[in-house]
């Protein structure tokens, strides 16, 4: 496994903690609960407020096989 099945592996990982976060993040508000009973990555949260528009919606739109790059 060369460079280029590292960078798929880092590429599946982020996708797939994306997914787990948008998940949690973008559940239904539970009626007479906390609203702010949500539980989330904090690291993944500060990682995407880096990352390009572009990055997250390829991350979320794409599989592995479908990605442009």
């Amino acid at each position: 496994m060369g460079k280029q099945g590292n960078e798929e592996d880092r590429r599946a990982k982020r996708q797939a903690a994306l997914r787990l976060y948008a998940r949690q993040v973008g559940r239904q508000a539970q009626k007479g609960v906390e609203p702010n009973d949500r539980h989330y990555d904090e690291k993944m949260h500060r990682r995407l407020r880096r990352m390009a528009a572009e990055e997250i919606d390829a991350l979320l739109r794409y599989g592995d096989d479908d990605c442009p790059e």
